[in-house]
């Protein structure tokens, strides 16, 4: 079972005057399901028009969280490939909502969850960087153009199965008993990105052909500086170096100097990625 500590849930809604308020409506239909479960869980209905507004507010669950709130963050607004779209137009890409968040993570210890009620609000995914920290430790949202009161269906179910039990995995499985009419529901941890961006990386970086192809650029780099090294000197190198990148990449993304507990809590993944490395060189 994977129980997830938090205290306060927000949420967020950024949309026109004519749309149904979803987030509203989630936010009430809560309440009674939260003193019905006994369930102590503080919670605020954040309203925005503007890219402005969002970003005031997660500065806001910011400076609660660094005074101990552990958030659990909702957000109804509109999306598309790029990012979030709020009421009035104006946008937030999906890197830059990453380092929004960032931050509330780093203060809640690596604990943060964001749910996306938008559509392709699982395109967050291609905002993330290994060389940064996670910006959340897991993530859901739909994979396409969603229908509102349908999404709206599921999150209900969602949030009553996890205050109920506080346990992400039950209330995970509601989404496998109904199913959207477009697309899918996206639930990624920030462990399942670490392996599959750095399993990218290392299928460009660390194969055979990958070294070869790096040593080929820096000798190209290094002649231009009027400086001579072989590509079979810079691959060695390169080769040398790449246990070192990955531990780099996992101390940075998993905030390893900010919340040492993450060392031995994601261990397993950094022992994976780095025996990829030599799995890769071996091909």
């Amino acid at each position: 079972m994977t129980f997830l500590r938090f205290n306060r849930l927000y949420v967020i809604e950024s949309l026109e005057a004519h749309e149904v308020p979803t987030g509203t409506i989630l936010f009430n239909y809560l309440q009674p399901v939260v003193e019905a479960a006994d369930f102590e869980l503080p919670m605020g209905l954040y309203m925005c028009q503007d890219a402005h507004g969002f970003r005031n507010i997660a500065a806001e669950v910011l400076a609660n969280s660094l005074d101990g709130h552990l958030p659990w963050i909702h957000i109804e607004c509109h999306g598309s490939d790029d990012g979030l779209i709020f009421a009035n137009g104006s946008e937030i890409g999906w890197p830059e909502l990453c380092d929004l968040l960032r931050p509330i993570n780093q203060a809640c210890g690596f604990q943060l969850f964001v749910a996306l009620a938008c559509c392709y609000g699982g395109g967050i995914v291609g905002g993330i960087d290994t060389g940064n920290g996670a910006p959340c430790l897991d993530l859901t949202g739909p994979s396409d153009e969603i229908d509102p009161g349908e999404l709206l269906g599921h999150f209900r179910d969602f949030y009553r199965e996890l205050i109920a039990t506080t346990d992400i995995g039950p209330a995970l499985r509601s989404w496998k008993s109904r199913s959207l009419s477009n697309g899918q529901m996206a639930t990624v941890t920030a462990e399942v990105w670490w392996r599959g961006l750095m399993s990218r990386y290392l299928g460009t970086h660390a194969s055979r052909a990958g070294v070869a192809a790096t040593a080929r650029r820096q000798r190209k780099i290094l002649a231009e500086e009027g400086k001579v090294e072989s590509v079979g000197a810079l691959k060695r190198k390169f080769i040398r170096r790449l246990p070192d990148v990955v531990d780099a990449r996992f101390e940075a993304y998993f905030m390893i100097d900010e919340v040492p507990a993450n060392a031995r809590r994601f261990e397993n993944a950094h022992a994976e990625v780095r025996a990829e490395v030599q799995a890769n060189l071996k091909r």
